[in-house]
């Protein structure tokens, strides 16, 4: 059963119409797939944008009826959801993890991951997964991707990244972007893997 449009918009049932098209707008922006070209994240996002748009149009069209749909959300902090609840969704408390991975700040993310210290989620263990790898952990992002899958057997974008990595450990990539960072100037080999960009080597 699909999730409720309120819980993909993360907003609570009594929203105005003003309301949710504002909060639509909000994460339409937030998740344009254009937003995430090159990045680990690009297949959970452009999923989260096409559950976005979907949840908007059943709302605006008056489709809704409660019943036809799956609740996650217990509970809202001013219209976001106060924790993960899986489906490819992302929460506010991950909000500056994506934010850091996609601006290619690996060792900040890391931090902020081990700060949120969540290793039953799926979802923390893809992001410690993603961060590892980019930092030169290969067996550290193994070790989180596998955790991820076994918690969400089902995710294809957990296996998917499991694929890529191990096919790029022994084919590296090469970043490739137009900016230029200490890190990547310092080891020729800064590693990129496949949906991944870090900032470019010079």
């Amino acid at each position: 059963m699909r999730r409720d449009p309120y819980d993909v918009l993360e907003i609570p049932k009594n929203a105005t119409i003003d309301q949710v098209k504002a909060r639509y707008r909000e994460l339409v922006k937030k998740y344009h797939p254009d937003k995430y070209q090159g990045n680990p994240l690009a297949d959970l996002a452009e999923e989260k944008f096409k559950e976005i748009q979907q949840a908007y149009d059943e709302i605006i069209d008056g489709k809704y009826q409660s019943s036809n749909y799956s609740s996650s959300y217990s509970n809202y902090d001013n219209g976001y959801s106060s924790e993960y609840q899986g489906n490819y969704g992302f929460s506010k408390e991950y909000d500056d993890v994506i934010s850091m991975i996609q601006s290619g700040k690996f060792a900040k993310a890391n931090m902020r991951l081990n700060e949120l210290n969540q290793p039953d989620s799926g979802i923390w263990n893809y992001l410690k997964a993603v961060v590892s790898a980019n930092l030169g952990e290969l067996d550290k992002s193994f070790t989180y991707i596998n955790k991820a899958i076994n918690l969400e057997p089902g995710n294809a974008y957990y296996q998917r990244f499991r694929e890529q990595l191990a096919n790029t450990q022994t084919r590296p990539y090469y970043a490739s972007s137009s900016q230029t960072t200490s890190s990547c100037m310092d080891c020729l080999t800064c590693l990129c893997f496949a949906n991944c960009c870090c900032n470019g080597c010079s």
